[in-house]
């Protein structure tokens, strides 16, 4: 075989893998883009373990800033106050409705100031957060309590709505809409349903607060 021969012959393989890279790409792209649609080829993620999974990584990232804090000796400098105080304890822990509804009552009462506003609307949602390790249907538990023994106080309901809609989170997890499982979703809505009606109900008997 002469040169002459050779050359074409590198020249058309040369070409075909070319083209062949140009195909793969749009092909690989297409796929995606069909399995994102269809949700063929995308695995199923139930809500509570990406939930549980998101907040096991969150742990070991504070585990990280504690451990760098202990080396620069920050907790001996600073005081770190939690946010509420001991507000979750008093709710969750000891079920003291009365001191709850005060402290909210108190900082509700500031809110002509824009800080104390944000401090009172944090401090609602603070109520509301579910944490890694918590029991979320015992901390919804102590909220239908808390409705229970104080019906007439908004802020039961205005904290159970903010929960319930965290909850429905809690059950889809925050991946992309076909990798949600249908029970998953399921609980998701109905979560949502629940908590519209009672944050509804909220701004019904006190349409002053804005927080609903």
């Amino acid at each position: 075989m002469d040169d002459d021969s050779v050359s074409p012959i590198l020249i058309l393989l040369l070409c075909a893998i070319v083209g062949l890279v140009l195909m793969v790409g749009p092909v690989v792209m297409v796929w995606e883009h069909f399995g994102a649609v269809t949700g063929l080829g995308v695995e199923q993620v139930e809500g509570p373990e990406y939930h549980q999974r998101q907040a096991d990584a969150e742990s070991e990232r504070q585990e990280d800033r504690d451990r760098v804090a202990m080396e620069l000796d920050l907790f001996q400098r600073y005081t770190i106050v939690p946010l509420f105080g001991d507000g979750p304890d008093v709710l969750y822990g000891q079920g003291d409705f009365d001191s709850i509804a005060a402290r909210l009552e108190s900082q509700y009462a500031l809110r002509a100031d824009p800080m104390a506003a944000h401090t009172y609307t944090r401090s609602l949602q603070v109520c509301a957060d579910i944490h890694h390790g918590d029991d979320p249907e015992a901390k919804l538990a102590i909220l239908d309590a808390w409705v229970a023994a104080r019906p007439n106080d908004y802020r039961a309901r205005l904290v159970r709505g903010k929960f319930l809609t965290d909850y429905a989170w809690y059950h889809r997890g925050n991946g992309w809409g076909n990798t949600v499982a249908p029970e998953s979703r399921q609980l998701f809505q109905s979560y949502l349903q629940r908590a519209k009606q009672e944050l509804e109900s909220a701004h019904q008997m006190n349409p002053g607060d804005p927080n609903a």
